[in-house]
């Protein structure tokens, strides 16, 4: 297998394999009544994706071509609902540890589940770290800061970022969205553009993403140093990236503890 063939894999998996998301499910099937046991329906279908395609998966992964983050999701997939099916119960591959390997690359897990994404779901509102009132004062300007969010779930949608704000000083603001881990902000998905302030806990709409890590982070920064957002002392989960007023960085460069802001994302 080379990384040319991860599209048709991707296309395998998004036509053949059950998919679950939180509470929800998708399962392949023609147009047609119902199953009656629709647990037995799925475990059919996804042994047939097993004898059609976990060979497939299982060389990706010999050829390094997967990342952490998608096997982990995979493997999660089967080992949660499907490890009782009659392929997957005996099947190695899917008994692996979560952390296979370090990634050779991470083209084929990004595709793969950008092309899940219509089988996402709205996700519930995901807070920040901090989230009561209190102020440290002024000064925020010509920082990027970013702090961690309420565990997500893989695939959920979000499009707004909000931000509680204190005194909006006149100040323009922008707001980003981050997959990441415990400590830190990582890969951007989303960021608005330059917008006015406004008071209170306000929505900022961004392009419709999905998440790809449970673990993600919500950012801010603000070109005036009179504006101030809910906030109170620092966490140990928030972090810093000195820059001037512009685009968020992509990966996220700079970490240190930091004040916090009171942050949210949700789907409208």
């Amino acid at each position: 297998m080379k990384p040319d063939d991860l599209q048709f894999l991707i296309k395998d998996i998004k036509n053949h394999m059950v998919v679950h998301n939180g509470t929800k499910s998708k399962t392949p099937m023609k147009f047609g009544p119902f199953p009656k046991n629709l647990k037995y329906f799925q475990h059919k279908v996804q042994n047939k994706f097993y004898n059609n395609y976990l060979s497939v998966v299982e060389e990706a992964n010999h050829q390094k071509l997967l990342s952490n983050r998608f096997l982990n999701w995979f493997l999660n997939q089967h080992r949660e609902f499907f490890l009782t099916a009659d392929i997957g119960n005996h099947d190695n591959f899917l008994k692996l540890p979560r952390i296979l390997h370090s990634p050779g690359f991470d083209v084929g897990d990004v595709a793969l589940l950008a092309s899940l994404n219509a089988g996402g779901v709205p996700g519930a509102d995901l807070f920040s770290q901090f989230q009561g009132t209190g102020t440290v004062g002024a000064g925020w300007n010509e920082q990027a800061y970013a702090d961690q969010l309420d565990n997500g779930t893989i695939t959920d949608l979000y499009d707004q970022i909000h931000i509680d704000v204190r005194v909006t000083g006149s100040a323009n603001i922008r707001l980003a969205v981050y997959d990441g881990n415990t400590r830190d902000p990582v890969n951007l998905y989303e960021e608005t553009g330059s917008i006015a302030a406004t008071a209170d806990y306000s929505a900022k709409s961004v392009t419709e993403f999905a998440l790809t890590s449970v673990i993600n982070h919500v950012a801010f920064q603000t070109d005036n140093g009179t504006f101030e957002p809910e906030n109170t002392g620092s966490s140990t989960s928030a972090s810093l990236d000195s820059q001037t007023f512009g685009a968020f960085p992509d990966p996220y460069t700079n970490t240190n503890t930091v004040f916090t802001a009171k942050m949210k994302v949700t789907h409208s």
